[in-house]
């Protein structure tokens, strides 16, 4: 007893020592992956920007610190339609506390100064138009402002967010410092990104979304911001986490994740979801979509208890899934192998037609016992779906049965009936020997029935129930033995065609 105490106390021990090591490899490893993905990020240029993007256009050398004289000094433009890090403007006039900045919309030419607007922004800050000249942003000295346009609010919509691919925002977010005899400019790009693909979590049975969600230097270089910038984040799924983010420097220091969690039932509502940025007073909705990747086969019945020996039938339902479990639809016509794990079927494979997610075939099983059955195309197949293949007692009491009603039943129809004589059973007893003639053509008709379903003179409806089998059986059994032969012809067209 004391020896098992110890053991346990041991074992706790090691339990406790052990946890928290692989809890801090656990965090570090994730660590580790988020670092690498800000770097694979971070290395990613923003190439174009959205139509109707707002940015700075210093090419207006007009444009002063107002009312000041000193212009601001012109920039060469980068790819992207943005500027490089903006010059500090030497000797600034001390007495003014505002300054200009000139803006432009990507992709739009002319003057737009009324589809822009500062969406956030410190007191003061506004849109102000010139007559014949570009727009200009008015700001403190020692200021921050997020200009937006409805152009780029319009084009956001269509711009999907990918992989390995920056979404620039059409806002621009620009600051000014005034620092003794100097100005400093800078302006940064908000953007999106998926930091990797989107996956599908089999354990909380849904589908997981890591966005990177930062500024890039546009003008100006990477660093911490005066007022950082709030976003909050809105789904079109289940679940967006964290709902606020605050993104306090420009550059890879300042990205952040934001991890977004969709059920498959919320997927295949729409061809696409959306991810919305609200920043104060202003709101983009971007689309992205949800990967539709195959997944497993899987087979259903109609019944897991049939009769065998071909005497039952089972509708078995062939379903190709998305990995997630939701219907899969075949871009083109699919063939899927039906396969048995000890016997062979009468059906071998199954097509889901192009357009479908589904095929159905009817199969008569054959033997008794436990029979699985999967489905197969190429290395990837089906969980078995195991039928119980039962004695088929009811339809052979229903055949046999109807047949003996039958052949009795001649007895006492029109024409001549036999009469008993001497010699064996049968003779002394016509009757039995009727009932039990119509018992066996009862039986095989009833049979050839099942195993030839094209059989023309029987409808498919009086083949599918004990009942039905029970009325073939019985006209067989009335009619007897020319039925068979007529069979016979059917069943093996040589055979009859030699008799002539």
């Amino acid at each position: 007893m004391r020896t098992r105490g110890v053991s346990w106390w041991l074992s706790l021990g090691l339990w406790i020592a052990l946890v928290p090591a692989a809890l801090a490899q656990d965090s570090a490893r994730a660590a580790s992956a988020k670092e690498l993905a800000t770097r694979k990020v971070a290395a990613q240029k923003i190439e174009t920007l959205p139509q109707g993007a707002v940015k700075l256009d210093f090419r207006d050398r007009a444009v002063t610190a107002a009312p000041a004289t000193t212009a601001v000094p012109a920039a060469p433009a980068t790819a992207g339609g943005g500027t490089p890090r903006t010059p500090r403007t030497p000797r600034p006039n001390r007495d003014s506390d505002m300054m200009e900045l000139p803006l432009a919309l990507e992709g739009v030419s002319g003057q737009e100064s009324d589809k822009l607007r500062v969406i956030s922004a410190q007191s003061g800050a506004r849109i102000k138009a010139r007559p014949n000249a570009a727009p200009v942003l008015e700001l403190p000295v020692n200021g921050r402002a997020i200009v937006s346009s409805e152009q780029g609010k319009k084009s956001a919509e269509r711009d999907p967010i990918r992989v390995d691919r920056k979404t620039a925002l059409p806002w621009l977010v620009v600051e000014t410092e005034r620092s003794g005899d100097t100005q400093a400019v800078r302006a940064a790009r908000p953007f999106l990104t998926l930091a990797k693909a989107i996956t599908w979590n089999a354990r909380e049975q849904l589908h997981v979304a890591e966005f990177l969600f930062g500024l890039d230097p546009e003008g100006g270089v990477a660093g911490g911001l005066q007022q950082p910038v709030e976003a909050r984040f809105s789904v079109s799924c289940d679940d967006v986490a964290p709902a606020l983010a605050r993104v306090e420097k420009i550059g890879p220091g300042g990205y952040g994740s934001v991890h977004v969690k969709c059920s498959p039932a919320v997927k295949n509502e729409q061809p696409q979801q959306f991810l919305a940025v609200h920043v104060e007073q202003g709101s983009l909705r971007y689309p992205f979509e949800i990967p539709r990747r195959r997944g497993p086969l899987r087979l259903s019945a109609s019944a897991l208890s049939v009769p065998g020996f071909g005497f039952g039938s089972v509708a078995l339902t062939a379903e190709q899934l998305e990995e997630d479990g939701s219907p899969l639809r075949a871009a083109q016509a699919t063939d899927l192998q039906l396969n048995a794990d000890r016997s062979a079927l009468d059906v071998s494979a199954m097509r889901i037609a192009e357009g479908a997610s589904t095929a159905t075939a009817l199969v008569h099983p054959r033997g008794v016992g436990p029979l699985a059955i999967s489905l197969a195309r190429g290395e990837l197949s089906s969980p078995p779906l195991r039928l119980q293949l039962t004695f088929p007692w009811l339809a052979l009491i229903a055949m046999i049965g109807g047949g003996t009603l039958g052949g009795v039943l001649f007895l006492f129809g029109p024409g001549p009936k036999p009469k008993g004589g001497s010699g064996s059973i049968w003779r002394k007893h016509p009757a039995l020997r009727r009932a039990v003639e119509g018992a066996l053509v009862g039986l095989l008709v009833g049979a050839f029935a099942l195993i030839v379903p094209s059989f023309a003179l029987i409808p498919a409806a009086a083949r599918s129930t004990e009942l039905g089998l029970f009325v073939i059986a019985a006209i067989a059994g009335f009619i007897g033995s020319p039925l068979l032969e007529l069979a016979g012809r059917a069943l093996f067209p040589a055979w009859a065609k030699e008799r002539g």
